[in-house]
C-alpha cells in the first residue's frame, strides 16, 4: 500500500492547476478592490494637508509683506507666488479685502450664514474639482481648502 501511494505521488506533476491559479487570482482581485478606495482616500487627505501647509506659508509671506510695506499686496505676484499651484494643479486664490484693493471677489467669501469669513484677505484652494463659490453653503465649495476667521482656521470648507 505504501508503495502504490509513492508511485502515485511521483507520477503527479509539480505545480498549480488552472483552477487553483484562478481561485488565487480572484481572491487577490477582491482584496485589491477592497483596498483601492482607502488608498485613494489617503491620497486626498495628503493633498489637503499639503494645501493647508501651503496656505499657512503664503499667509506668513503676506503678513511679512504687510509689515514691511504697511499695505496689503494687490496680488500674489507681489510676494513672488503667482505661479504657486495647489496639489491639484490649480493656482491659489488670493482676494484682499482692504478698501480700494478689494479683489475680484468683492467683499470676500461668506460662511453658511452669509457672513464674511475673513476681515483682512481671503486665501484658498479650489480643491479637487477646481470649482468654487462665494458662499460656503454652495456644494461647489465643499472641497475647497481655505483660510477663515482671519487665519484662526485653515482646512476644508466642509469642516468649517
Amino acid at each position: 500500500m505504501l508503495r502504490t501511494y509513492r508511485a502515485r505521488c511521483e507520477s503527479r506533476p509539480l505545480g498549480f492547476t488552472l483552477l487553483e491559479l484562478t481561485v488565487v487570482t480572484m481572491i487577490v482581485g477582491i482584496l485589491a478592490t477592497m483596498v483601492a478606495p482607502s488608498v485613494q482616500g489617503v491620497r486626498e487627505q495628503a493633498k489637503v494637508a499639503v494645501a493647508i501647509a501651503d496656505i499657512r506659508i503664503i499667509e506668513t509671506e503676506l503678513y511679512a509683506y504687510i509689515f514691511e510695506n504697511r499695505e496689503m499686496p494687490v496680488s500674489l505676484v507681489e510676494i513672488g507666488r503667482l505661479n504657486k499651484l495647489d496639489p491639484w494643479g490649480i493656482p491659489y486664490v488670493y482676494n484682499p479685502l482692504d478698501g480700494e484693493k478689494k479683489g475680484p471677489g468683492g467683499n470676500g467669501r461668506k460662511d453658511k450664514f452669509l457672513k464674511p469669513i475673513n476681515e483682512d484677505f481671503d486665501l484658498y484652494s479650489m480643491g479637487a474639482d477646481g470649482e468654487s463659490a462665494t458662499s460656503l453653503s454652495n456644494s461647489k465649495s465643499d472641497d475647497d481648502v481655505l483660510r477663515a476667521l482671519s487665519g484662526a482656521f485653515v482646512g476644508l470648507a466642509s469642516e468649517f
